[in-house]
């Protein structure tokens, strides 16, 4: 009888705190924490930020303060510059030839009839601007590894991209006017540049961004090589570090888990008239606590983090078995935490679709760069059954677009995403 007591109070005991104690963070998770400084000293990063910079202002200076509000130093490096800083800075580059070639139709065809007249008139009045990316590619932060937390708006999306539409127009133009191959090749480099900041790019925005870049690129490569069939070199497949999405999702964990770690003790209302404030506070805290596990909440989000990191540095048919894994693994362990941590785990599980999404990015411009390669080195027409396989291992081969203005490749229905496709003509 004593013992069927003791045993029920075991369970008893042992249930409340299940239900009610947190678990402490994980030392995995606090190396991550302490892996992200507060700042960048990225060179790179600091003057893609202030790109947009004021026409008398350094971008360098510009970028810190945009980032922090100040330069590296804490105060604007010369008189007046505080004033420049607070004046508007350069137009972003916008009209009929910065379409975007993925949802207007009619924009391949624009942005290709590019006249001389046009462009040169674009270059003269984006010329600060343009010459501004130019000195961007070239910046090279291979020797510097101090990749600090950046804000969210640390990339000026529309005069980068704005900046790049320029170098394309003038591949589109001079090929037309017979210099395919020298087009081509300024291309290559311009993918060469932009690889060396698409390694070292420490944030979500700055990755895809640049990877946008970098198929924008491919896309135009391609259209010219076939347009005026010239012959391009194979470009490299991605590197696994190029890939790599572990810094920038340190850096979202950084963000995230001070989140989850800031509801922590949180009384969601005040507490009523004439009763304690102290009383209140604990039942408030322990009826949180029925829901809420602030660190077991953050280390799940780092568990996932592990696993993505893993999944971002895989080719894309070790990404699919990934994929599959992750949906039969590990049902007991949400199980559990879906019980003892029900909003933890709602809340937990929010980032891991943009996760997913931005590796899917990363693979599908992998799979660009192959079906580039292969449209270089054998003829559209008599491509073979092994150049049009599906890199996924599985999945329908790529085929030609009904109008044959492109190949594309399916994508497996375990992602849930559109076919990767390469342009071959306007």
């Amino acid at each position: 009888m004593i013992s069927n007591i003791l045993v029920a109070l075991s369970i008893f005991i042992l249930t409340i705190l299940a239900v009610f104690f947190d678990e402490p963070l994980s030392a995995e998770a606090r190396a991550t924490l302490a892996m992200v400084p507060d700042r960048t000293t990225h060179r790179a990063v600091l003057y893609r930020a202030g790109l947009n910079a004021p026409e008398n202002l350094d971008p360098f200076i510009y970028g810190q303060y945009m980032l922090w509000g100040s330069s590296s130093s804490g105060t604007t490096s010369h008189p007046g510059a505080l004033q420049a800083i607070e004046s508007q800075g350069l137009r972003s580059p916008r009209g009929p030839f910065f379409c975007s070639l993925y949802e207007d139709s009619g924009c391949w065809s624009q942005i290709s009839a590019i006249n001389t007249e046009t462009l040169t008139a674009l270059e003269k009045d984006h010329a600060t601007l343009l010459n501004r990316y130019q000195t961007w590619l070239k910046i090279s932060d291979a020797k510097n590894e101090t990749i600090g937390l950046t804000p969210e708006n640390s990339v000026p999306v529309e005069h980068l991209s704005g900046a790049h539409r320029l170098v394309v127009l003038r591949a589109f133009h001079d090929a037309a006017q017979g210099q395919a191959m020298a087009s081509s090749e300024r291309l290559q480099t311009t993918i060469m540049d932009l690889r060396q900041h698409f390694t070292l790019a420490d944030d979500f925005p700055a990755k895809l961004i640049v990877a946008d870049l970098i198929d924008e690129s491919l896309q135009v490569a391609s259209v010219i090589s076939q347009t005026h069939q010239v012959k391009i070199p194979s470009i490299s497949p991605l590197t696994a570090q190029e890939k790599d999405l572990s810094v920038a999702m340190a850096q979202q964990f950084r963000k995230v888990s001070h989140f989850f770690l800031s509801i922590d003790g949180i009384n969601f209302s005040r507490p009523p008239p004439q009763e304690n404030s102290l009383a209140w506070a604990v039942r408030s805290l322990a009826m949180q606590r029925l829901v809420y596990k602030p660190k077991q909440t953050s280390n799940r989000a780092h568990e996932a983090l592990r696993f993505w990191v893993k999944a971002s540095r895989a080719s894309p048919a070790d990404f699919i078995r990934l994929m599959s894994q992750e949906i039969h693994d590990n049902n007991f362990k949400q199980a559990w935490d879906q019980w003892r941590n029900p909003l933890g785990h709602i809340v937990g599980q929010l980032a891991e679709p943009r996760f997913k999404l931005s590796i899917i990015r990363l693979q599908q411009l992998d799979i660009t760069i192959l079906m580039f390669n292969v449209t270089q080195e054998q003829p559209i027409d008599k491509l073979s059954s092994k150049a049009l396989a599906n890199p996924y291992g599985q999945g329908a081969p790529a085929t030609l677009s009904a109008n044959r203005s492109a190949l594309c490749m399916p994508s497996p229905d375990l992602i849930h995403s559109e076919a990767t496709c390469l342009r071959l003509a306007v």
